[in-house]
């Protein structure tokens, strides 16, 4: 799943339409996932409507009802994402409800991957929450490290996004945020 809403405030444009490479950034996560065999749900106005727009990721997580027994959530603006952190999740999921990368030691929810259970406990929480730590706290979560994303030959930047334009350029570059 994609989340392609959002104000973007930070970032001051629509973080789905940057162009990586000259591709919207929603196309190419589209496009990423298909070519490693994954199908992608967009939420957003690019794909399916939030009941509620500007609620927020969570209530958007809440209402959605997945067809998988697994889903990778992503927000659309990953600028190094490489799918191969997907199957490197989905390996470290036996027994959790999520799976989670971290970066500098805090959980990164929105480049995750949650049980379908996971999405019936989102279903409970209060409609007035809007905080995605919220829904974790009450998941059994297996939270995986940058050192351990890098001894799989992957780069914990792939799920790293960026709120700003400085934190893209960097991203874009290659380096840490």
């Amino acid at each position: 799943m994609i989340l392609g809403g959002g104000s973007s405030r930070r970032m001051g444009l629509d973080k789905a339409a940057i162009l990586m490479n000259g591709e919207p950034m929603i196309e190419r996560l589209v496009r990423l996932l298909a070519s490693a065999g994954y199908s992608s749900t967009v939420l957003g106005p690019q794909g399916t409507a939030d009941r509620e727009p500007g609620s927020g990721p969570l209530r958007a997580l809440a209402d959605f009802s997945p067809s998988a027994p697994w889903v990778f959530v992503c927000a659309c603006d990953l600028p190094r994402f490489d799918p191969v952190a997907v199957g490197y999740l989905r390996s470290q999921a036996e027994g959790f409800d999520a799976v989670i990368p971290t970066r500098g030691g805090r959980p990164q929810p929105l480049a995750a991957l949650y049980s379908a259970r996971a999405f019936q406990v989102a279903k409970s929480l209060d409609s007035n929450e809007r905080r995605v730590m919220a829904w974790v706290e009450l998941l059994h979560t297996r939270l995986v490290t940058e050192d351990e994303m890098k001894a799989e030959g992957i780069s914990p930047i792939s799920l790293t996004s960026a709120n700003t334009p400085e934190e893209w350029q960097r991203l874009v570059a290659g380096e840490p945020v």
